[in-house]
Parts: structure tokens; C-alpha cells; sequence
């Protein structure tokens, strides 16, 4: 027998010893931590991971670790789509992060330590309210994952499933009706408890700030959050828009429920109604079960719309009708559903503007304008940006466990001098990057040269007869070539998403090289 055959034959008895233990397991705790060691010690893995994510607003809900986990990791959240869930309703594809393949099937939000990665994520279970992940970091031996190691993941992973519904068919066959059991109660509680934590966690809602514009937000905020209406919020990228719409539904009487938002700009037109209305076995190719959307998993809870306007003006109008009666239809189903939300919606455009353009339907913006909140930029509120880098210093000093005592005199005056086109988000990477390379015990404005550079430098302006239509292309040609071509960083410079830069190069006939 070659070498080869012999580790196949050691992976295969590994395979079977570790499938009988999980097999013998009879609680779905004790199952979890036991199904997060053996994976590890199937294929030599460094660390691994089994996290459990509800699949209402993308949030962790529950991590089980093996191993000498990446420190300094943030807690994940995931964002998922009708294409995503069929994909692994099918099969429960084994994604490489190193190929980038994962891109493909799912987002997932952490930010791992440097030097450290997880190399696979395997999805094995889909249930009514959550999604199950197996990571994998490296191997102990530090050499890619071989085909072996793959096919007895992907044998692993079903024995899994398998499991999973084993305790599904215990708990209809020994409970009753009423108590719910099984993967799908497990879920159930895991969400209940995390919503009482998240509860405790978020204080008072109150949006940080001091400056006027901020107290006098925080005052409507307090004013109409237990009226149930709609919620408009204005300001440009970075503000902090969706925090706002968190204290909203945080002081509503909804708060017992958690947001379920959605960005618009994120995902094709082809996938928005299918996130918005969930879709019926059969609506499409893929679909091979039925796929719950957000107006299902927001009812009786408040629903995030960000960037609506974004929004296809078909689907504009689909969303009109469930605003005005609550009813709706799952794509390709013919039975009428219900739901009650209540609905905020973010934008950074001029909706009135889109209205004149036809790109933004007039009746849907009076529903949603019930009430709108304009949250100002941060340069217009100087007032604000020592408080917020305190605030974020001490986060971040935290979370990286540096010995900094303070900010500096000369990097707090920089702080207030700069005008910060990207806004709040702006800030706080500022702040983060500045604590993970300072060496002394004050955080110094040695950051300074690194942030300037990503800011344009102040260009003559000449005194010309352009329209704003003109101005706008060339600046976006402008950035463009600044970014080397590359249409994602143009669009992270600009703040606005990939999908409205290749809208604007249309527009301006900009056809420039890939």
C-alpha cells in the first residue's frame, strides 16, 4: 500500500470513530462542542470554529471554538441571499477563503488577526431560523487542505446534517406539539436569550454627541419612536444613519424583536424582491425549498431599508402595496401573506431630485417621509469629534489590549481640523488604524501622512461654464484613474456602491479599461 493509501486508510478509520462518537450524543449542546473537536482533529486543523447565525438579521448567535483561536477577533455577522440559501440547501458547499470562492455563496464580516485566517467554511444546516457554519482554520502542518482532507469533510459534514435531524425526529415523535424542541426550538432559544442580551447591551440608545444637531436628533428620536410611523434618514456616507435607525426601533415597542435590515445598493435588482418577499419552492431555477423573506422575518419588528434608493421603481412598487394594505406574495406563490412592520428607510441621495429624474416613485416617497431625520455631516459638527475619538480610542484600545493613556494634544487638534469626507466611519478607522500602530504611550499624530494621502489635495478651481452633470463625470473619471481603474476602490472613494458607479459610467459614457 503507497503512502497515500495508508493516510486515506487512517483518514477513513479517523472518519468512522468520530462519526460514532457524535452519532452516540444525545444533547445538542454537548453535540456542538463535540462536533467542533472532532472536526478539528479530522484533518489537523490549527483552530476551528461552529457558529450559528439567525438568519433574520445576519447576527452571531452562538460560536463553539477548538483550538488557539485568532486573537483580536471581532464578532462576525453574515449577510446571505435567495442564490446563497439555495446553494446550500442543495449541498452545503465547501467554500476556501483563499480562493476567494466564498464571495460567491456569502459574506461573512470578522476581522481575524493578522497572520491568521480561516481557511475553509463549510455550511451544513439550514433550519427555520438559523444558519449552521463549520470554519476550519489552517492546518498544523501549515500545507493547503489535500482532496482527501475535502471528501472527509464533505462525508463529515453530512453525518452533520444527519444528526441535526435526528434530534428533529426525537423531538416530533416524543414531545408535544406545543413544546418546542429539536434544532429548530434550540434556535428558537438561542434567539430568545441573545435578543434579552442585546437588549442589556445597547444601553440608553442615545446617539453619541453634544453638538446641537446631535442632542436635537436625539430629542425626535425620543419623540417618534413610539409613534408607529414611518422614518426617513438623510445625510451623506458614513453619518451614522443605520445607528440612528437602531435607536429608533430600540425605543419603539418593538424592541423585543430584533432590526432586520437590508441594504438595497448591496445586492442585484434580480435579488432585492426575492430578499424582500422571500420566494416558493419552484419560483426559479434553484429554488428546491420554500425561502422565507424580510417582510416575514420583520413582522412585527421594524424593517432597515438602506440606500432605497437603490431600489428598481418595480420593486418600488411592490413595496408601496405592502406599505399601504400589509399584504404581500412570496415570488412564485399565490398565497396572500401579512405582515406588520414598521419601516425606516436611509438614503445619501436627493430623493427630490431622483423623483424629477423618474428614477424614484413620488407616492412612495410621501409614505416613507412620514418623518425624516437629517443627520448632519461630521465637519458640521466640530463640537462632536473629540467625544467620538475618546469614545473610539477607548474601544479600540480595548479590543487591541494596547497600554495608550491618552490621545495627544497635537493629534486631538488635527482631529478637529480635519474636514473628513468619509464622515464618522472615517473617524473611527482613523482612530483604529492609529491605535494598532502606536508604540508609545500616547496615541501621537504620527497616522497623520497616511490619511492625508487618501484625501485629494485641494485642486485650483477655474472659473468655467460647466453644467453639475459635467462636474460629476469628471470627477468620477478623476477617481477612477486614481484608483488605478479599479471600479470597487473608486466606489469606496466616492461612497457610493459599485452598482451606482457603473449606473454614473453609463450615464457619462465613461468606458474606461477594466
Amino acid at each position: 500500500m503507497t503512502l497515500d493509501g495508508i493516510n486515506a486508510h487512517n483518514l477513513i478509520s479517523k472518519l468512522a470513530d468520530l462519526s460514532d462518537c457524535l452519532l452516540a450524543i444525545d444533547a445538542i449542546d454537548d453535540f456542538f462542542a463535540q462536533a467542533v473537536n472532532t472536526a478539528k482533529h479530522l484533518v489537523d486543523a490549527q483552530f476551528a470554529s461552529l457558529m450559528m447565525f439567525d438568519l433574520g438579521n445576519g447576527e452571531l448567535l452562538l460560536e463553539r471554538d477548538s483550538g488557539a483561536m485568532p486573537p483580536g477577533r471581532k464578532k462576525p455577522t453574515i449577510e446571505l441571499n435567495a442564490s446563497i440559501l439555495s446553494s446550500l440547501e442543495n449541498d452545503g458547499e465547501i467554500l476556501s477563503l483563499e480562493r476567494g470562492k466564498s464571495q460567491q455563496f456569502f459574506i461573512l464580516h470578522d476581522r481575524p488577526a493578522a497572520g491568521h485566517t480561516f481557511e475553509l467554511r463549510i455550511p451544513f444546516v439550514v433550519v427555520d431560523r438559523a444558519l449552521f457554519i463549520l470554519s476550519l482554520g489552517p492546518k498544523e502542518s501549515g500545507i493547503d487542505y489535500p482532496t482527501e482532507d475535502i471528501n472527509a469533510l464533505r462525508i463529515y459534514t453530512n453525518v452533520l446534517t444527519a444528526v441535526c435531524f435526528k434530534f428533529d425526529n426525537l423531538a416530533e415523535k416524543g414531545q408535544d406539539p406545543g413544546d418546542e424542541k429539536g434544532l429548530n426550538g434550540y434556535a428558537n432559544r438561542i434567539v430568545a436569550q441573545q435578543r434579552i442580551v442585546y437588549k442589556r447591551s445597547e444601553g440608553s440608545g442615545e446617539i453619541l454627541g453634544r453638538s446641537p444637531s446631535m442632542l436635537a436628533i436625539n430629542a425626535l428620536i425620543d419623540r417618534v419612536a413610539q409613534k408607529d410611523v414611518s422614518v426617513l434618514i438623510t445625510g451623506e456616507s458614513g453619518t451614522g444613519k443605520e445607528l440612528v435607525a437602531r435607536a429608533v426601533h430600540q425605543k419603539s415597542r418593538r424592541a423585543d424583536k430584533p432590526l432586520v435590515a437590508m441594504n438595497c445598493a448591496a445586492l442585484p435588482d434580480a435579488l432585492v424582491e426575492s430578499e424582500l418577499f422571500g420566494y416558493d419552492k419552484g419560483a426559479f431555477t434553484g429554488a428546491v425549498s420554500e425561502r422565507k423573506g424580510k417582510f416575514e422575518y420583520a413582522d412585527g419588528s421594524t424593517l432597515f431599508l438602506d440606500e432605497i434608493a437603490d431600489m428598481s421603481l418595480s420593486t418600488q412598487a411592490k413595496l408601496l402595496r405592502v406599505l399601504q394594505d400589509g399584504t404581500f406574495h412570496r415570488l412564485g406563490g399565490l398565497k396572500t401573506l401579512h405582515t406588520d412592520i414598521r419601516l425606516i428607510a436611509a438614503t445619501n441621495k436627493e430623493l427630490a431630485g431622483a423623483i424629477k429624474n423618474n428614477a424614484f416613485r413620488e407616492d412612495l416617497y410621501y409614505r416613507i417621509n412620514v418623518v425624516q431625520i437629517a443627520v448632519p455631516p461630521l465637519r458640521e459638527r466640530p463640537e462632536d469629534i473629540e467625544l467620538m475619538a475618546n469614545y473610539y480610542f477607548a474601544h479600540f484600545k480595548s479590543i487591541y489590549n494596547k497600554n495608550i493613556q491618552s490621545i495627544s494634544r497635537e493629534a486631538l487638534r488635527w482631529l478637529q481640523e480635519y474636514d473628513y469626507p468619509g464622515n464618522v466611519r472615517e473617524l473611527r478607522n482613523i482612530i483604529e488604524r492609529s491605535v494598532i500602530m502606536e508604540q508609545g504611550n500616547s496615541l501621537s499624530i504620527d497616522f497623520r501622512p497616511v490619511v492625508q494621502t487618501l484625501s485629494p489635495q485641494p485642486a485650483t478651481i477655474k472659473q468655467e461654464n460647466v453644467t453639475l452633470a459635467e462636474m460629476e463625470r469628471r470627477h468620477i473619471k478623476r477617481i477612477i484613474e486614481k484608483a488605478n481603474y479599479n471600479k470597487s476602490a473608486a466606489a469606496r472613494m466616492l461612497g457610493i456602491a459599485r452598482k451606482t458607479l457603473r449606473e454614473k459610467m453609463s450615464r457619462y459614457n465613461l468606458d474606461l479599461k477594466d
